[in-house]
């Protein structure tokens, strides 16, 4: 799965492929933290791939997610509401 993303919703340590990381849910930008759901908004991923943009502000992380929750995060990624944390680097 494929996530657009500004350097304020990624770790600011450059992404790797084999990181692991977690997709968390947030607010969005236009979003209200007190309406905002705390279940179900933190899922586990693997990078397989960092592709930055020239032509906008946003990396493209493609991440791999399990199967059930793909379809979560592909929502929160169309409204911009998804971001990343690092977990592990491979081999650490």
């Amino acid at each position: 799965m494929g996530l657009a993303l500004t350097s304020g919703l990624m770790p600011g340590e450059p992404l790797m492929v084999g990181d692991r990381v977690r997709v968390v849910a947030t607010p969005g930008q236009a979003g209200d933290p007190a309406a905002f759901e705390s279940a179900d908004t933190v899922f586990g991923a693997e990078v397989v791939g960092v592709t930055a943009s020239v032509e906008s502000p946003h990396t493209v992380v493609s991440v791999l997610v399990p199967e059930q929750n793909a379809a979560q995060i592909a929502q929160w990624a169309s409204a911009g509401r998804a971001a990343l944390v690092l977990d592990s680097r491979e081999g650490d």
